[in-house]
């Protein structure tokens, strides 16, 4: 694999979206990514040790500027790597760097970074073998307009400064412990309460209760009423995606699953800069979407409820061959 990829802060922004607050460790070395190379593109995902939450990314062929990929006996190649290592590598000339090209050879990952006065560093950074098959979730895109299916499920798109400063005040009430009720409401005359979160405090029950108001929500679909309770521990894993993400999904299934899906915004100084995410998808052209998305970078979370239970009619689990953008 081949890739040029000019728009350099947004990947560093990218990786960094996958960092989990608790650190998932592994030989006492820190957090590692899963890296799957295909000819679509390349996935990068993180979990906790409890398995409760999973988050991606996926890095499209088509937001590099050469993107070169020789399939193998599995159509795919995938490794883990340690998400420190790399991120100190593409930031090495900081916020000068202007190209990164990458390269596997099936042993290590090689960067070659370029910043703006042509000066450049080389790094070859070692990967690892997965060593237990794990299964993996699909994360459907929600900047990508034709999986249609997403937009089936009643979600709140927010700016992600809201959850942050939430999930602060959770975190100096409750314990990691905690369990965390979170509901969604239609909008009706009657219930102007969208939104909730709470959690019980020394006997007493503490709400954050959000109306439909557009500085907070910049678009909703609530059908249907939803109650599902949350591990403080689990959502705490959002903290640091959601300091460097400019926009956020947040999609409830009829399961519990928790699906939030964040933005990056891009470095409009390097790349044609891509239109931020819109709920109402009617009237668009294919033409339009790709024109308009293909150069987005964006992140996705999905956290477990307490006491999950897989329904039949939902099928989140992929083969791991299997590589879908």
């Amino acid at each position: 694999m081949e890739a040029c990829l000019f728009d350099v802060q947004s990947l560093v922004k990218t990786i960094q979206s996958l960092q989990l607050s608790k650190a998932n460790k592994k030989n006492g070395e820190g957090q590692f990514l899963t890296c799957m190379i295909s000819a679509q593109g390349i996935k990068l995902s993180n979990s906790t040790l409890s398995k409760d939450v999973y988050c991606c990314s996926w890095l499209r062929k088509n937001i590099f500027k050469k993107y070169l990929y020789e399939a193998s006996q599995t159509n795919c190649s995938r490794f883990e790597i340690c998400l420190g290592t790399i991120l100190n590598c593409i930031q090495v000339f900081g916020l000068d760097a202007k190209m990164v090209i990458l390269t596997y050879d099936h042993v290590s990952l090689h960067l070659s970074i370029t910043d703006d006065d042509g000066a450049v560093t080389d790094c070859s950074l070692c990967t690892y073998n997965i060593s237990e098959e794990t299964n993996e979730f699909y994360y459907s895109n929600f900047l990508d307009c034709k999986n249609v299916a997403i937009f089936d499920l009643d979600y709140v798109t927010m700016f992600p400064i809201i959850l942050r400063e939430l999930l602060k005040d959770l975190c100096d009430v409750g314990r990691s412990e905690s369990k965390i009720k979170i509901e969604f409401h239609p909008i009706n005359q009657e219930q102007t309460c969208i939104l909730s979160f709470s959690c019980s405090v020394e006997g007493k029950e503490c709400i954050w209760e959000f109306s439909d108001d557009h500085s907070v929500f910049t678009g909703c679909r609530i059908v249907q009423s939803h109650c599902y309770f949350y591990s403080l521990k689990s959502l705490s894993q959002l903290e640091k995606s959601l300091n460097v993400c400019s926009l956020l999904r947040i999609v409830i299934g009829n399961n519990g699953l928790l699906n939030l899906q964040m933005a990056i915004k891009n470095d409009s100084q390097n790349v044609v800069k891509g239109g931020t995410c819109n709920s109402n998808i009617e009237g668009r052209s294919p033409e339009h979407d790709d024109n308009k998305y293909q150069q987005i970078f964006n992140t996705e979370f999905i956290i477990f409820p307490i006491n999950y239970v897989q329904e039949e009619d939902y099928n989140y689990q992929i083969n791991n061959n299997d590589f879908k953008l």
